[in-house]
């Protein structure tokens, strides 16, 4: 029997049975209703016991695992001054590491282990660059069980008073996740750059995002997509971007495209270009000629001869 109060029942992570107490008349039935919302992802179970008169109990046992809508790109990250960030990418990365070491020293003899360190060469990623996927897939993770924890702290100490699932999809909405980074380079003007993304469902339901083109006006930038509905688990979709620099002017171009995940959080991919224009002055008095390029550090594999 469970006492718990109505307030106490509509908490995320608490399991409600219903009724709690009660009796069937002979050849009647009783159906129990069970409740849960669950508070953060991952497996959850719990074990409740019905009693029916002197008899032994019997077990009901409730097992599950929760999951969010999420979503991840082929893209690197970069997390470079967030400090928040970088610790729990480098608490990630450790943890990755130790567990790498103890898997390979169980499957490896001593004299495979010498070998493979001797031969092994340090790679050192950009300063505040993140490229492996299943670390970022990780790092998400995390950041939404932090959300949802906060999120539960607080409804422990303000009880509510209905079942709080709004509360707790607009937490997921808002968790900020790092930038994911597209650098087209250097485009010549009137020249287009295109690169294809993979978009990926690496949860285990069907997901629907929107891309936000509206952020892509009058940049240059456009996409082929701009909304997909129920992605499948493990289901790729090519994203396909170009940057089309004729009608921008000569300089850098920055832009954020947001990926605005269903019931979930957004994705934010910033796009940047920088549009380089050659033109060539000739200029000179009497027999004195000189060529003059822009930008100045244009160099030419060729000597002009004035006759």
């Amino acid at each position: 029997m469970l006492n718990l109060s109505i307030a106490e029942q509509h908490l995320p992570g608490v399991f409600v049975v219903n009724p709690t107490i009660g009796s069937i008349a002979p050849g009647g039935k009783q159906v129990l209703k069970f409740f849960y919302m669950p508070g953060v992802p991952g497996a959850f179970s719990r074990t409740f016991q019905l009693k029916v008169g002197g008899l032994d109990p019997e077990n009901i046992c409730l097992k599950g695992e929760t999951f969010f809508p999420m979503i991840s790109v082929n893209l690197p990250w970069n997390i470079e001054g967030n400090e928040k960030y970088e610790q729990l990418m480098k608490h990630l990365q450790q943890y990755s590491q130790r567990k790498k070491s103890v898997e390979q020293k169980k499957t490896q003899t001593p004299r495979t282990q010498i070998l493979k360190m001797e031969n092994v060469k340090p790679r050192v990623p950009d300063s505040g660059i993140v490229p492996n996927t299943q670390l970022q897939i990780k790092m998400v993770t995390m950041l939404i069980e932090e959300a949802a924890l906060e999120l539960q702290e607080m409804l422990i100490s303000h009880l509510p008073n209905s079942f709080p699932d709004k509360e707790l999809c607009q937490s997921l909405v808002k968790v900020e996740l790092p930038e994911y980074v597209l650098d087209m380079g250097t485009v010549r003007k009137g020249y287009t750059e295109r690169r294809t993304l993979m978009i990926t469902n690496p949860g285990r339901m069907p997901v629907s995002f929107q891309v936000d083109v509206s952020a892509l006006q009058g940049t240059g930038f456009r996409v082929n997509l701009d909304q997909i509905q129920s992605l499948p688990h493990r289901h790729t979709i090519m994203l396909e971007v170009c940057f089309e620099s004729a009608h921008r002017s000569r300089g850098d171009v920055d832009v954020l495209l947001p990926i605005e995940v269903a019931k979930g959080p957004t994705y934010n991919i910033r796009l940047r270009a920088t549009v380089l224009e050659l033109s060539l002055h000739l200029s000179g008095q009497g027999l004195e000629a000189r060529l003059e390029f822009s930008p100045p550090a244009l160099k030419m594999g060729w000597t002009p001869q004035w006759r």
